[in-house]
């Protein structure tokens, strides 16, 4: 039976409810409601990943327990020595309230949860692990606001993963910027096959979360980096065949030196920071996708000057606008910028996805129809074969330098919906006066048949 992400959704939020009642915070009964996943998981996986423990025999004894964080937390410590790649920040959950629930209660939730994992034939795939990280996640977005240092949406990743294509012979990805582990989760099937992953993340709770979540998919060999002291920038020295991110926007951060753009452009700002910090370490045949603010794809001065030399230089690929609101608790509007050092095309793919998707209450979403449509169109112009259509459209450097490099689809688009050559007023009077004339003529004829 294929795990549904509403009846996920439905209990984790049935769970959080009782968890109120009791006066216990949202955020520390999401950490409980993680725990309890994570313990369904280790009761099923546990034999595949060590012999060292039994799990089982764990939760009988703690449930005698009057301190469970306590002993919970003795008991995880046990696995992060015996369990290979279990993560020791798993320690920073804050489960300190779940001693305010009586343990008969505790384990009511976690035998939900095994309750659900049976009823459904869970069989911990990585699709599976994915939708209850996402269940879980919706609500952390809603706790932290526009505050959270949470995920990317899933429609999201998706589109920029399938629009990446990434080739089998890459050697390594990296995330600058990590979140939840949102993309190097989605390009899973690819963890596996030699290919080294480096990613950061800034937030102890979306580390927690991020690195959990690489546990349970069995990719924990994922090299994690911390950002440069005071800045968001990671401290990394090597170049990649694939980048991936979703920075933070508009956040004052201190300018820096680094490699040659980085050096040339920063400006203080975390998304040129971190778009700078992609140039400077993309691989000589690398690839990239970043979510940037729309603003970037229009404005003046040095953001111009980045855009001009990107283009120049031949590594901007593409830039589609997205809808407002693509993001929880936020209504920025935001775009993909897609680098390709290797690009054979000496033209840009612009598109405007505005159009495309739906409106719900928390954001904008796209369909894997929508998904689809966005993806074929990069393919056909990577293929040399993009036929004509209303969204998007191939500029050359010509027309990119007359309108000031800007990267907004409809500036071009514009060409292609009006006629470049338009009547004058007075020959469109003159057909006016005719057509007035070719009227009355009819009226004329259909007055003397009615005689």
């Amino acid at each position: 039976m294929k795990i549904s992400f509403e009846d996920a959704r439905v209990l984790v939020n049935a769970q959080l409810n009782i968890f109120s009642a009791s006066g216990i915070r949202e955020r520390s009964g999401l950490d409980i409601i993680t725990v309890c996943i994570l313990l369904s998981y280790l009761n099923n996986k546990t034999p595949e990943l060590t012999t060292d423990i039994a799990i089982k025999e764990d939760l009988v004894r703690l449930k005698d327990s009057n301190e469970i964080s306590e002993d919970l937390a003795n008991i995880f410590k046990k696995y992060i020595n015996l369990i290979p790649g279990f993560p020791s920040e798993i320690l920073g959950l804050d489960i300190s309230d779940i001693n305010r629930v009586q343990n008969k209660s505790f384990f009511r939730i976690l035998n939900e949860w095994n309750d659900f994992v049976d009823r459904n034939q869970v069989i911990w795939s990585y699709e599976e692990i994915l939708l209850l990280f996402d269940a879980l996640e919706t609500p952390v977005e809603n706790s932290y606001g526009s505050d959270s240092p949470f995920m990317t949406p899933k429609d999201v990743v998706k589109l920029i993963t399938s629009s990446l294509l990434i080739n089998d012979n890459a050697k390594n990805i990296y995330d600058p910027f990590a979140r939840t582990g949102e993309f190097i989760s989605e390009i899973g099937s690819l963890l596996n096959n030699g290919i080294k992953i480096v990613a950061s993340s800034l937030h102890n709770a979306s580390l927690i979360t991020a690195k959990l979540k690489m546990f349970m998919l069995q990719t924990s060999d994922v090299k994690w980096i911390r950002p440069i002291n005071n800045t968001f920038i990671p401290d990394v020295s090597e170049k990649f065949d694939y980048i991936i991110t979703n920075p933070p926007f508009g956040i004052k951060t201190n300018k820096r030196t680094g490699g040659e753009w980085t050096t040339e452009f920063n400006n203080g700002r975390s998304e040129i920071d971190f778009l700078c910090h992609i140039l400077d370490h993309l691989s000589e045949a690398g690839n990239a996708a970043i979510l940037v603010p729309d603003g970037i794809l229009s404005s003046g001065g040095k953001v111009e000057s980045l855009r001009k030399k990107m283009i120049e230089e031949g590594i901007l690929e593409a830039a589609i606008s997205l809808p407002p609101k693509m993001f929880y608790n936020t209504g920025v509007k935001a775009a993909i910028l897609f680098l390709n050092k290797t690009k054979f095309n000496d033209r840009i793919l612009l598109m405007d996805a505005t159009s495309l998707g739906s409106k719900s209450k928390l954001k904008h979403n796209f369909s894997e129809a929508d998904i689809s449509s966005i993806v074929y169109i990069v393919d056909q112009f990577r293929t040399n074969t993009k036929s004509t259509d209303s969204i998007s459209s191939v500029v050359s450097l010509n027309q990119l330098k007359e309108n000031n490099y800007d990267l907004q689809c409809a500036s071009y688009l514009t060409e292609s919906i009006y006629p470049e050559k338009t009547n004058s007023i007075a020959s469109l009077l003159n057909e006016c006066n005719e057509l007035e004339i070719a009227i009355k003529n009819v009226q004329a004829n259909i007055a003397r048949l009615l005689k």
